[in-house]
């Protein structure tokens, strides 16, 4: 069988779940947050979208 991912390719969480279930033999992955970095600067600026983007 080829490989259906990439090593080190991110992929949903429930996608990698899916594809261990279809599979025979098991799969290795690891779950990691991605997420977005905040600045001092962003936290202290004031406007609309600053405040929305929370």
């Amino acid at each position: 069988m080829s490989n259906v991912f990439l090593p080190w390719e991110l992929i949903g969480l429930l996608r990698a779940e899916r594809a261990g279930r279809a599979l025979d033999e098991s799969i290795y992955y690891r779950a990691i947050l991605l997420g977005i970095t905040i600045t001092r600067a962003f936290l202290n600026t004031k406007s609309f979208i600053s405040e929305a983007s929370f």
